[in-house]
């Protein structure tokens, strides 16, 4: 069975990047000078078999995402706060899925997911540290998905 995101993740940067599958955040956080970047990708809204849950937590500042449960029960050990659930990606490659690419900025913990292995090399030639592949998601989306939220740009 194919994987195909019905929820868009939604890509911002600011003091950081931010990630959302919420329309109204995601509105709500350009509205605090925040800059819009787009959509990012395809997940899923609702669990199903073969799926993992997309966690996003914060901590020291920073919002930080994954898919493996281990590693989101130790920051949570660790003092992050669990934010919740923001959709289901896949946690091994399936079809019509492509990586969603992890990089850490060292110098203010900030992360970056993408699925542009281009985009990703460029920020490691700056600096960065790639973390390899967070998930699997879907650029192709459902035809009775959400529509897409489409901010205007401050």
């Amino acid at each position: 069975m194919a994987f195909v995101g019905d929820l868009a993740l939604y890509r911002l940067v600011g003091n950081g990047h931010f990630y959302t599958t919420d329309c109204n955040e995601c509105v709500s956080v350009i509205q605090n000078q925040w800059r819009y970047e787009g959509t990012q990708c395809h997940i899923a809204s609702a669990d199903a078999l073969g799926l993992a849950a997309f966690y996003r937590l914060l901590g020291n500042g920073m919002h930080f995402y994954t898919a493996d449960e281990q590693e989101k029960n130790n920051l949570v050990a660790g003092g992050w706060a669990l934010e919740g659930i923001i959709g289901y990606v896949s946690p091994a490659q399936a079809v019509d899925t492509v990586p969603l690419y992890r990089g850490l900025n060292p110098n203010d913990s900030d992360h970056i997911y993408t699925t542009d292995l281009y985009e990703l090399n460029i920020a490691i030639q700056s600096g960065w540290v790639g973390e390899g592949t967070a998930a699997y998601v879907s650029r192709t989306q459902r035809e009775t998905a959400q529509k897409f939220c489409k901010p205007s740009m401050p």
